[in-house]
């Protein structure tokens, strides 16, 4: 007598699918913290690379660069002149996105620089006493009715002198949610000339409050990324992975002390 094959029952294949699921589910856990992993190393070694960018061109130029202003599709920052000044001698802003600056990487449409995850890094620049951090209109400026910038317009910084020059960004240990400054021993470090930002895996600038948000699960792509406009306060805390309480973001910044060191050692005051 010849027997037919056993086929699989409905029970058994849904057994099976669920110990590969299960199996799948498994591989992927440590293939997740192994991306993140890459990208945070990825982006430190970027965050260096841009360290050395902006610090040469302070070096060069005297001045930082103008940030792109997020607020005008396909805006980019006014190119040095021959003369070595910005279009008009004025920046737009004194916060937007990071131009690439000649540095290796993906670049947007706009010309700034992406961090792994495919979004810009936030760039503030810092204002002195008695300037406007009000945004003009257009590249270049129609107007000077805005302030001489200090620190992105070539010349202003040797025309100010040391003792002229300050910086209103601030370092924070602790920032409260839903606050935009920090006081008291929440001070990390004030007189900050400039502070870049990358909103790290989460896409979220600050603690991430989100339940969610946790692990190497919780990842966003290439999510628009701008902080509040005037923000001047900036977290830096150790880096945390607990849902609800996520910070994970990379800061770059530099002191009035440092800057004004370059300055000096480069001859841009006389």
């Amino acid at each position: 007598m010849r027997r037919q094959g056993r086929g699989f029952t409905l029970v058994e294949m849904a057994v099976v699918m669920v110990i590969v699921g299960l199996l799948l589910r498994a591989a992927m856990v440590p293939w997740a913290n192994a991306q993140l992993q890459g990208f945070e190393r990825e982006a430190e070694q970027q965050l260096l690379a841009i360290e050395r960018q902006l610090t040469g061109y302070l070096l060069q130029h005297g001045v930082l660069p103008c940030p792109i202003s997020p607020a005008v599709a396909g805006a980019r920052p006014p190119p040095l002149a021959s003369g070595g000044t910005h279009a008009r001698e004025d920046c737009r802003s004194s916060e937007g996105f990071l131009p690439a600056l000649g540095l290796d990487g993906p670049v947007d449409s706009r010309g700034a620089i992406l961090d792994p995850w495919r979004r810009p890094y936030w760039y503030a620049v810092a204002v002195s006493a008695g300037e406007s951090r009000a945004s003009s209109t257009a590249y270049p400026q129609t107007s000077r009715a805005t302030p001489t910038r200090l620190w992105t317009t070539v010349g202003a910084p040797a025309g100010a002198g040391v003792g002229g020059l300050s910086a209103d960004l601030v370092i924070c240990n602790h920032l409260a949610p839903g606050k935009s400054r920090c006081s008291g021993q929440d001070v990390r470090a004030s007189q900050i000339v400039y502070v870049v930002v990358g909103a790290g895996a989460d896409g979220v600038y600050g603690r991430n409050s989100d339940p969610a948000a946790g692990g190497a699960n919780h990842v966003v792509f290439g999510a628009p990324a701008a902080l509040p406009a005037g923000q001047r306060h900036f977290l830096e805390a150790p880096d945390s992975r607990v849902a609800g309480h996520r910070f994970d973001d990379h800061l770059l910044w530099m002191s009035r002390e440092e800057a004004v060191y370059w300055l000096l050692s480069s001859g841009w005051f006389p």
